[in-house]
C-alpha cells in the first residue's frame, strides 16, 4: 500500500512548504543545520541567505514581486537543483547583514546608534544646497543610511565599519 494522503488539502499544502523549507535549510545549512556565521542551530531561526546579496532583485525576477519569499523561494530551490550563492543564516545574522552593508554585524561591527546620529547630520546640508550633495563624505553617509550596497564592490568613503 502506497503513502496515505491528507484528507485537508490545507494541511497536505503545509506539508509540502515545510518539507521544501526543510531540506533546502538542510541542503545549504547541513544536518543538523546551523548558521554559517554564528552557529545557531534552532531550526525556526534559520533562513535562506543571498551569499553575494541581490535578493529583491531575484525575487522580482522569479515571482514578478520582490517582497516573494518562503515556500515560492524554497520550492523554487528544490526544482532547480539548490543551486550555489545560497547559505543558511539566523534571522539576527541575515538582517544584520541587511542593515550593516553586506557584513554580519558578528564580523564587521555595525554602526553604533550615535554613529548613525553623526551621518544624518552629514545629511544635514541645507534643502536645496544640491552642490553639497556631491562631496565624498556626503555620498558615503547617505550609502550608509539608506543600507544601498553594491556587494562584493568597496565603495570610496566608507569603511567597512561605516
Amino acid at each position: 500500500m502506497g503513502q496515505k494522503g491528507f484528507v485537508n488539502n490545507a494541511v497536505g499544502l503545509r506539508f509540502r512548504n515545510i518539507r521544501d523549507r526543510i531540506d533546502a535549510i538542510r541542503h545549504y545549512g547541513g544536518n543538523p543545520p546551523r548558521c554559517a556565521c554564528c552557529g545557531e542551530d534552532q531550526f525556526s531561526l534559520l533562513s535562506i541567505d543571498h551569499i553575494d546579496g541581490g535578493g529583491n532583485e531575484e525575487r522580482e525576477k522569479l515571482f514578478g514581486d520582490r517582497r516573494l519569499c518562503g515556500h515560492d523561494m524554497y520550492r523554487y530551490l528544490r526544482n532547480n537543483g539548490f543551486p550555489d550563492g545560497y547559505q543558511v543564516l539566523c534571522y539576527s545574522c541575515n538582517t544584520g547583514k541587511r542593515d550593516n552593508m553586506g557584513n554580519c554585524p558578528h564580523k564587521v561591527p555595525a554602526p553604533s546608534p550615535d554613529e548613525f546620529l553623526r551621518l544624518f547630520d552629514v545629511l544635514r546640508v541645507g534643502q536645496g544646497n544640491w552642490a553639497a550633495t556631491e562631496t565624498d563624505e556626503y555620498q558615503a553617509a547617505f550609502q550608509a543610511v539608506q543600507r544601498k550596497w553594491q556587494f562584493g564592490k568597496k565603495t570610496e568613503g566608507v569603511s567597512e565599519a561605516d
